[in-house]
């Protein structure tokens, strides 16, 4: 999938969604759905009438929205890397920043995510082994691809038999697949030119340099 993103980065059309305005689109999908609208009929809608509309619009509000320095993103829900570390190191620095992991999350907060990442100066993404970070390995690639202003940390090495995962004992082979992936995504990151750490602290203070 990484290697798709790639691929990606190549486009030449200027007519294209982001991740985040996928996302928009698929929750305004369910929602037709909920709402009994048959989903051939709701999907044409959209795609004749709404989408680009709703796109600029997308576009437009995230532009309007009050721009953070840094948003913090990557491994979610266990990791507590932000609240320990990122978070005090920023604030002490007097840089903002943006943190999508709460503790009550809700479809209502894609668009906002969304706008943060758009406006960010610095997108800071931490990506460990306390979760299979299937979309944020993805997400980071392409930010990756498109020479976004991106600050990687990853910890490969960490992926071992045994581990526990959203509550799984992980195997050996399903350590051995996250550990490859996130030596990909290292690989595709460094070679597009992205800044790359292996530990918090360090990455944090070229940030704040």
């Amino acid at each position: 999938m990484m290697q798709c993103v790639m691929k990606c980065a190549n486009r030449s059309s200027s007519v294209y969604m982001t991740f985040g305005e996928f996302c928009l689109l698929a929750k305004k999908l369910k929602n037709g759905l909920d709402r009994g609208i048959p989903r051939s009929v709701q999907f044409s809608r959209l795609l004749e009438k709404d989408q680009e509309k709703h796109i600029r619009g997308i576009k437009k509000n995230s532009r309007s929205l009050n721009s953070y320095d840094v948003f913090l993103g990557g491994s979610c829900n266990p990791t507590t890397w932000r609240k320990d570390l990122a978070i005090p190191y920023l604030q002490d620095a007097g840089v903002s920043f943006y943190n999508p992991q709460v503790d009550h999350w809700s479809q209502d907060l894609i668009e906002i995510e969304h706008a943060a990442k758009e406006n960010a100066a610095i997108l800071f993404y931490v990506i460990d082994s306390q979760t299979r970070n299937v979309v944020s390995d993805i997400e980071t690639a392409n930010f990756a691809a498109n020479h976004k202003n991106l600050v990687l940390v990853i910890h490969p090495q960490d992926a071992v038999a045994g581990s526990v995962i959203a509550g799984e004992h992980i195997s050996y082979r399903e350590a051995e697949d996250i550990r490859e992936a996130l030596t990909m995504l290292h690989k595709i990151a460094a070679n597009q030119g992205t800044l790359v750490f292996d530990n918090i602290p360090e990455a944090l203070n070229n940030v704040i340099q």
